[in-house]
């Protein structure tokens, strides 16, 4: 996308990781990477991104959603509290951040024949 000129925001938990990211993908142009960090396993964090989002652009045409984890055990060392985690952040997070974005999503769908796209990876 920054390749095609497009304005990109990513995000990730750690702050160093997501400015060193966002400033390599800068790099490539001539499009612009900027980093929104935030930890999306909380609706509130979900929320925050938006709300920070929205305070530097008017609309947003393509969401992805690409946040996820795994346990990183075998399944008979994997604790029930570890499932709650996945999930949290691998399906409630999507919901959660895609809500916080509609208004955004809204703003930059031209209707029918140019929409606003969620993309779920």
């Amino acid at each position: 996308l920054v390749t095609n000129g497009a304005v990109v925001y990513i995000s990730a938990r750690k702050a160093e990781v997501c400015e060193k990211v966002a400033a390599e993908l800068t790099a490539l142009g001539p499009g612009t990477c900027h980093a929104l960090p935030a930890d999306l396993a909380t609706d509130a964090e979900c929320k925050r991104l938006a709300a920070e989002l929205a305070k530097k652009e008017k609309c947003l045409h393509i969401l992805i959603n690409n946040a996820g984890a795994t346990w990183g055990a075998p399944m008979d060392e994997h604790p029930e509290s570890a499932w709650g985690k996945i999930m949290t952040l691998n399906v409630a997070s999507i919901f959660h951040l895609t809500r916080a974005c509609r208004s955004l999503l809204q703003a930059g769908s031209a209707g029918n024949l140019d929409p606003s796209h969620v993309i779920n990876i």
